[in-house]
């Protein structure tokens, strides 16, 4: 009688490790900027979503995040992200 060989499961991989900065997919944003691309990403959503109630829950959440920011006046193009920011936002809120 000939034994057949049993197929073991593959050891499970260890997740592959970042490489930082040395990486070229890396890309270091500041907080402010991460602030202002999750206020967009919420921003798309809220127009994306038929269901009011989520629509005003993300409207909430993506005005308390403006509230958080910190504009830098100095800085034109953030103060007019910001600016813009807020003109989406309340032109959402309004509809």
């Amino acid at each position: 009688m000939i034994k057949k060989e049993e197929k073991k499961a593959a050891p499970a991989k260890a997740p592959i490790q970042g490489k930082g900065k040395n990486d070229p997919w890396f890309i270091c944003f500041s907080q402010d900027m991460c602030l202002i691309i999750d206020c967009f990403t919420n921003l798309e959503n809220v127009i994306n979503t038929n269901n009011e109630k989520t629509k005003f829950d993300l409207l909430v959440k993506g005005v308390e995040m403006l509230n958080t920011y910190q504009v830098n006046y100095n800085d034109e193009n953030t103060l007019e992200l910001h600016s813009e920011l807020w003109h989406k936002y309340g032109y959402k809120c309004l509809n």
